[in-house]
């Protein structure tokens, strides 16, 4: 099957009244999405803990465990990926629908803030979690 992961930054200011009359309101901020070809299972997991991964310029390797995480893991034969949300950011989400014409959505809604940081493809974070202190030597 094929899934399309997307991600949406809601615009609470949105009203569908001032929308229609002035024909530039925009329901969201900003859209982001990942096709992914030959998904096996997907799996949702709701507050879990991400484990953020970074390198020094030295070569140093560091760990930082970020909780409060929504995760869709997506399994394929070649590999699995994690598709992932902080809690502090999520507003919130979309259930995989039925499969249409071999294709299944699911859909992040984000919150309307400012330090939404996409930290690795597919996994969005605040900028004080992805940047902040809490990061471990390994």
């Amino acid at each position: 099957m094929k899934l399309q992961i997307e991600y949406k930054s809601v615009n609470v200011g949105f009203s569908t009244d001032q929308a229609d009359e002035d024909q530039n309101g925009q329901k969201y901020h900003w859209t982001k999405s990942y096709g992914i070809d030959d998904v096996e299972e997907v799996q949702i997991l709701e507050d879990e803990i991400f484990l953020l991964n970074a390198e020094l310029e030295d070569g140093t390797q560091l760990q930082k465990e970020i909780k409060n995480v929504f995760i869709v893991r997506v399994i394929t034969a070649d590999h699995q990926k994690d598709y992932a949300v902080s809690g502090e950011l999520l507003h919130d989400t979309s259930e995989i629908t039925a499969e249409k014409d071999g294709l299944k959505n699911f859909c992040f809604y984000l919150n309307e803030v400012t330090t939404t940081v996409e930290i690795i493809e597919g996994v969005f974070l605040t900028e004080d979690e992805a940047y902040g202190d809490g990061f471990e030597v390994i």
